[in-house]
């Protein structure tokens, strides 16, 4: 009997319950790798030597959270792939969620790219809401800075506060500043 090109042993499960493997040969014809010999339904899996290794939080999730229906097959493995993209990130930082998030927790994050600011300006601790309340693409100096206190230091400079960044482009005082 010959199935997916190769030779079958009927002294081996899947020689005699090919019709039976709903994987459809997609993990091979060595059924104990998976499975007691007592009952299909005694089984276990080790995803550590698949392609696709659970870490962090993934190691609690169950097999049918990923697995609809018992499709192994296409599975995706990007973030993307299960997880949408938060609208606070707008079109910010592409799909390269690991520069940022580990599959232990979603946060905190740990963003290491290039940001005009240090991360812990005005004791922020990398906390990336402080600064960008509502979406990371926007900012806001006044969760720390009063707002009627920089209008007042800077009414001869300028009426437009709105973008700090283009006097304080890394964050720091300006010579002169006090």
């Amino acid at each position: 009997m010959a199935r997916l090109g190769m030779m079958i042993d009927l002294r081996t499960c899947i020689g005699c319950h090919a019709s039976e493997d709903r994987h459809n040969g997609e993990f091979g014809a060595d059924c104990s790798a998976c499975h007691q010999p007592t009952r299909w339904e005694d089984w276990t899996f080790d995803h550590d030597l698949s392609a696709f290794p659970l870490t962090g939080a993934h190691r609690g999730a169950s097999c049918q959270s990923c697995h609809n229906g018992g499709s192994f097959g296409g599975t995706p493995s990007s973030c993307a792939g299960c997880h949408s993209k938060p609208g606070s990130h707008g079109s910010a930082f592409g799909s390269n969620c690991g520069a940022c998030h580990s599959t232990s927790a979603w946060r905190p994050a740990s963003f290491n790219g290039p940001h005009p600011f240090p991360m812990n300006h005005g004791g922020a601790g990398g906390n990336c809401g402080k600064c960008h309340p509502s979406s990371l693409m926007d900012y806001t100096c006044y969760s720390c800075h009063d707002k009627s206190k920089m209008q007042d230091k800077h009414k001869e400079i300028t009426s437009n506060l709105g973008n700090c960044v283009a006097c304080h482009a890394n964050g720091d005082k300006e010579e002169g500043d006090d």
